[in-house]
């Protein structure tokens, strides 16, 4: 499978999945969750802004579930508690190729600028930034909704109760839903 290129919700965790596909897992071979899912599965919680793992597992609905698979590529959703075990084994530097491969398109695509300091050193990029910089419906969207918290509420309320397929699909949705509302 080949990493999607662009830089947008999507690509960046269509990378993070081709990435994390061959990293070594040294638990036991009958294993019935991928490592691949418990990665993928801690940035979904990260990138929804779910308090816990465990407020996710408590409360997902068959939307957020179908939702984590596609937009994820989750196969199977990992628990809270197998989650904590099993990525407290994963060795950090198995990550940093990630790091260096999303550092070089962003800076490719010119959106590093404005954050280099002290001799062209990184500062370090979160999601939300990337999109600030890159995703016009994403700036769009939260220019609607006024502020990050309320983009990030409206992205979990979209996720948990409608069905989409790609990250564009959940900010069209929430586009869709202000203008029509007129807030």
């Amino acid at each position: 499978m080949e990493a999607p290129s662009g830089v947008s919700y999507d690509s960046l965790y269509g990378r993070c999945g081709v990435y994390f596909e061959p990293l070594p897992d040294v638990r036991a071979k009958n294993s019935s969750v991928r490592l691949r899912d418990y990665l993928v599965g801690a940035m979904a919680l990260f990138a929804l802004k779910y308090p816990s793992l465990l407020a996710l597992d408590q409360s997902r609905t068959r939307d957020e579930e179908r939702n984590l698979k596609k937009l994820f590529g989750l196969n199977r959703i990992p628990s809270d508690t197998s989650m904590r075990e099993v990525l407290d084994e994963v060795a950090p530097q198995s990550l940093h190729g990630l790091f260096d491969q999303v550092n070089g398109q962003v800076a490719e695509q010119g959106h590093r600028k404005g954050y280099q300091v002290l001799d062209g050193h990184l500062l370090a990029f979160l999601i939300g930034q990337i999109q600030e910089l890159a995703s016009k419906p994403f700036i769009t969207v939260l220019k609607m909704v006024k502020t990050r918290r309320r983009l990030w509420e409206e992205f979990r309320a979209v996720f948990s109760y409608r069905e989409v397929n790609l990250f564009k699909h959940l900010l069209a949705t929430i586009d869709k839903s202000h203008s029509f509302s007129g807030s």
